[in-house]
């Protein structure tokens, strides 16, 4: 709960980080009177913005300007909420930065502990969210106006983020739910345990566990659920077929990883690029769309974009995609599996 008064305005900082893309939103906090419900309030999205992290953080001229431990302060808050006060001020109305508070709440790819958190496939960045709030607030007079408008930072695991976001789904909202198998939502347990995975740059994984009974007298099941983060992806990578190993063995060379290939380096876009680039640099290079594959050169971080956009045209990314897509099924079962288990 936001405890306001009448002279300030607050306002809720989000972010999603992960390894290839850093996604902010800024949403209005409603002023809230003692009779409000907090469930019932409008937090209304004002301001989106999305930065690519290769060209925000790890270009070379970047990193030797700014300090690595601020990194993602100058580099991705400070120009968000800039673009936010001073180009979007046309289109939505904010008082003067000076007279704000920001609660902020950062989903960011990596293992979190104590609000901090080692960025995934960005090992030198570490996130803390304490040190954002105290850095900016001890001393005013030097201090950014709009880190110094940052009066709490929370950091959370992206997929931890994830799996509560599931929980906000119904199974009658057809944009967003698919039922694969006819009948297989009456079989859903609306209080049993849950598994949320998905192929990001990574492959993140989490699970969730009700953590209370049904609360009486309510039309519909439902049960209070903690998300726990889980490192699957880390899990090792079992190849099927002689070209799979081929692979395998390639990736371990190049990874200067001499006994193991971690699964997300198959099943996720990152292993998407990377299944592309052995098939066109090893095993078929005669079959090369010259188009696409020059353009999978040159797109550095969206690489695995490059070839999901490219399946109907090349042939090489089809047989990309397909290996990733069948890991993929495989391992949403074993995660399931593990979780059931435990």
């Amino acid at each position: 709960q936001i405890m306001t008064n009448n002279d300030t305005s607050y306002y809720l900082l989000a972010g999603d980080v992960g390894g290839t893309n850093s996604r902010m939103g800024l949403y209005s906090i409603p002023k809230q009177n003692d009779d409000d419900n907090e469930d019932n309030l409008d937090r209304r999205l004002l301001v989106y913005k999305e930065y690519l992290n290769e060209e925000q953080l790890l270009s070379p001229e970047i990193q030797q300007l700014v300090d690595k431990s601020t990194a993602f302060e100058q580099q991705i808050l400070v120009p968000f909420l800039k673009y936010c006060w001073e180009e979007q001020k046309q289109h939505v109305l904010l008082p003067p930065i000076q007279e704000t508070e920001i609660i902020a709440s950062l989903a960011i790819a990596g293992p979190v502990r104590n609000n901090q958190v080692q960025v995934s496939r960005l090992e030198e960045l570490v996130i803390n969210g304490d040190d954002i709030v105290k850095r900016n607030n001890n001393s005013k007079n030097d201090a950014n106006p709009y880190l110094a408008s940052i009066k709490v930072c929370r950091i959370i695991n992206d997929f931890v983020a994830q799996g509560y976001g599931c929980l906000t789904l119904e199974k009658n909202d057809k944009e967003h739910v698919i039922e694969l198998v006819v009948g297989s939502h009456d079989k859903v347990d609306p209080t049993g345990p849950k598994v949320c995975i998905g192929a990001g740059t990574g492959l993140g994984t989490c699970f969730l566990t009700p953590a209370s009974p049904q609360v009486p007298n309510q039309k519909e099941q439902q049960a209070c659920y903690t998300c726990f983060p889980s490192e699957y992806g880390q899990s090792e990578w079992s190849p099927r077929t002689d070209w799979e190993i081929r692979l395998w063995n390639h990736l371990k060379q190049v990874q200067d990883s001499p006994y193991r290939v971690n699964l997300e380096e198959i099943v996720s876009g990152t292993g998407l690029a990377n299944c592309y680039e052995f098939l066109a640099n090893h095993e078929y290079p005669q079959k090369r769309n010259t188009d696409v594959h020059e353009c999978f050169q040159q797109a550095g971080d969206m690489k695995g974009k490059v070839v999901a956009e490219n399946t109907s045209t090349c042939e090489l990314c089809r047989m990309a995609m397909g290996t990733v897509m069948g890991y993929d099924a495989k391992s949403y079962r074993q995660f399931l599996f593990v979780c059931v288990l435990v």
